[in-house]
């Protein structure tokens, strides 16, 4: 590194400095040690085009490794840098964006967050399902149902088939906006939607369906329902919860023997 870097700041105009460059971006890219990569890239003092879209890369992905290191703050502090330069790759800068929108909503700014994701949609690249996905949650997160309804429903019609798991996910949200909304007959729909997704989310679907049917006082239903959640997960974390609610549900079907083994369950 330090003799390509000496070349470079020594013979800026040789016809050799363009594979020189080449070269240091590999180094830079495959040694992964983004930190001496920046020092590196900090001494060129007439850096190339090329030097210049490694030194986008590898603020990007400095911004992830703080990211992953929970620290939000530096993270959008080394996006925004590689933002800064998005002339270089556009594929780096759509994904620079997408992570500070995540490291915006890890830190409960979701108005920032949104932003974001909608910057990354207007790009209209690979990152626009998640961003869609993203952009969901900040509506939810900010009690904007309607909105977050709409975008997790325009989520689940273009995810790919790897989404599966987020599908799920966005179902049950989807469910959770009709809940709120106080529409249980749509909840119910999307929570049974989840759970058919067998995936492992299906479990509070199956529990939030029950009680979307018990609002609705199908409460046979809601027994039937929970029957088949601590039968199919009973390590569920939402088992415990689904004895209880069967237990009141039996009450209201005036079936106390049951009701009390529900609740003996429990003990």
């Amino acid at each position: 590194v330090k003799v390509f870097e000496n070349f470079l700041n020594e013979y800026p105009k040789s016809r050799h400095a363009s594979q020189v460059s080449r070269y240091l971006v590999e180094v830079y890219m495959n040694t992964r040690n983004y930190d001496v990569a920046l020092q590196s890239i900090e001494k060129i003092t007439a850096p190339s085009p090329m030097i210049y879209e490694a030194k986008q890369k590898v603020l990007y992905r400095l911004g992830v490794q703080e990211y992953i290191n929970g620290n939000m703050n530096k993270a959008i502090e080394f996006f925004n840098r590689s933002i800064a330069l998005s002339q270089y790759n556009k594929s780096t800068y759509s994904d620079a964006l997408y992570w500070r929108a995540e490291a915006y909503y890890n830190k409960g700014d979701y108005a920032n967050a949104a932003k974001n994701y909608k910057s990354v949609l207007s790009l209209g690249d690979a990152n626009s399902s998640k961003a869609t996905y993203g952009l969901a949650y900040t509506y939810f997160q900010s009690g904007n149902m309607n909105s977050a309804e709409t975008k997790f429903k325009r989520f689940v019609k273009q995810a790919a088939n790897n989404e599966a798991e987020l599908c799920s996910d966005a179902y049950n949200r989807i469910a959770d906006c009709y809940f709120y909304k106080r529409d249980y007959a749509k909840a119910d729909e999307y929570y049974r939607k989840a759970g058919d997704t067998h995936s492992g989310n299906a479990d509070y679907a199956l529990y939030r369906s029950a009680i979307t049917q018990g609002l609705k006082k199908d409460y046979e239903g809601k027994v039937t329902t929970l029957n088949n959640l601590v039968t199919k997960y009973p390590t569920s974390n939402h088992a415990q919860q689904a004895y209880y609610e069967m237990a009141r549900a039996y009450i209201e079907l005036e079936q106390n023997s049951k009701a009390i083994a529900a609740f003996e369950q429990i003990i």
